[in-house]
């Protein structure tokens, strides 16, 4: 079979897969008939359940060199609720392939297996281990502290999601970020009878919200993404909450902030305000030893015919924990755009040579 049909074929039967992260079933279904079909490779396959996602599975390729495994990272859960494929079809044409969650990232993960497929066809290699998790989408709640253990004895990560833009970028930094949860606790009242009694959470929620983005650094960014308050428009709201985005340059932006919005005057009197933390990823740095495996990727691409670009984005990953412990490139995965939209494509024959430039990683000791 040739690159192309083998890649063909993992990415159609994947991308019909739909894996969104709010559906654990689907997507430890999806991980069981992967580590099933991983298995019949020869490779060890490891699950690690989860408690409110799918869980992840680790795949082991052992090699014949003496030192640290190398690690793969990505994720098969997407964006995409269940019943898009049913709107959005998986459609190819003679470069490009669309579909939901084929960009990011079930095309990354058929170049994953491929690249290690091609690794154990040699009679020297570094041992690969391969860890895909099923919550990458709502920030690795659960997979976080598994990948932490696992990168911890390895040597260095490729992560495979996508690449950034047409020239598939490796993204070389990324802003770290965050998920609060910011609470007011106020008194109810009758809005028509004793609106004076109550005191309104949603006000004083409204009225911090906007004060806030003021307290972050340059360069950090702040969205407001749900809010959740009150029981009836004849009720003044005893209660009300949000949950935020923060994206930060530097792991110390985070505590600063947080102390200078929880010492901000509240709007309402007699009302309290708390925040909590509900996931926090540290910033993807350009490290010496992350430069040091980029420049490695450059001259390798270049012996390949490739130009290699790195680019920094705000979104954060499964990098940014990664990189915590050991030399980390990301980006290694698909080409193509329009991620977490409609008309997510790859462009196929870019992929393709992005694939040729993993494989000739791996090979590296």
């Amino acid at each position: 079979m040739s690159e192309f049909d083998l890649f063909r074929q993992f990415v159609e039967s994947w991308v019909k897969t739909e894996t969104p992260s709010s559906d654990p079933t689907a997507n430890l279904q999806f991980l069981s008939d992967l580590a099933a079909q991983l298995r019949r490779y020869g490779w060890q396959v490891e699950s690690v359940p989860g408690q409110k996602t799918g869980g992840s599975l680790l795949a082991k390729l052992t090699g014949t060199v003496p030192e640290k495994p190398q690690l793969l990272v990505g994720h098969c859960d997407t964006v995409w609720p269940m019943g898009t494929l049913a709107e959005i079809p998986l459609t190819w044409d003679k470069e490009r392939a669309f579909g939901p969650g084929i960009f990011d990232m079930k095309a990354g993960l058929a170049m994953g297996v491929m690249a290690m497929l091609a690794l154990a066809e040699r009679q020297s290699f570094l041992s690969t281990w391969f860890f895909i998790n099923s919550d990458e989408e709502i920030g690795s709640p659960e997979s976080t502290e598994p990948l932490k253990h696992i990168a911890k004895q390895c040597s260095r990560a490729f992560v495979l999601e996508p690449a950034w833009g047409e020239a598939g970028a490796l993204k070389t930094e990324r802003r770290g970020a965050a998920v609060l949860r910011l609470q007011v606790q106020g008194r109810s009242a009758h809005a028509g009878l004793n609106p004076q009694d109550g005191r309104n959470a949603i006000l004083d929620l409204a009225d911090w919200l906007l004060k806030c983005p003021a307290y972050l650094p340059k360069e950090n960014t702040f969205s407001v993404g749900t809010i959740r308050g009150g029981s009836a428009a004849n009720v003044v709201p005893e209660q009300a909450h949000a949950q935020v985005d923060i994206r930060m340059l530097n792991s110390a932006d985070l505590s600063t902030f947080i102390k200078a919005i929880q010492a901000i005057p509240t709007l309402v009197a007699d009302v309290t305000r708390q925040v909590e933390v509900l996931f926090e990823k540290p910033p993807l740095t350009a490290t010496q030893q992350n430069q040091a495996l980029f420049q490695q990727a450059v001259n390798v691409a270049s012996n390949l015919g490739q130009r290699l670009q790195h680019v920094k984005v705000g979104g954060a990953s499964d990098g940014n924990t990664t990189n915590q412990y050991i030399p980390t490139l990301d980006g290694m995965g698909a080409i193509g755009g329009n991620a977490h939209a409609r008309g997510e494509y790859i462009n196929v024959p870019a992929t393709l040579q992005r694939l040729h430039l993993l494989k000739a990683l791996l090979r590296l000791s």
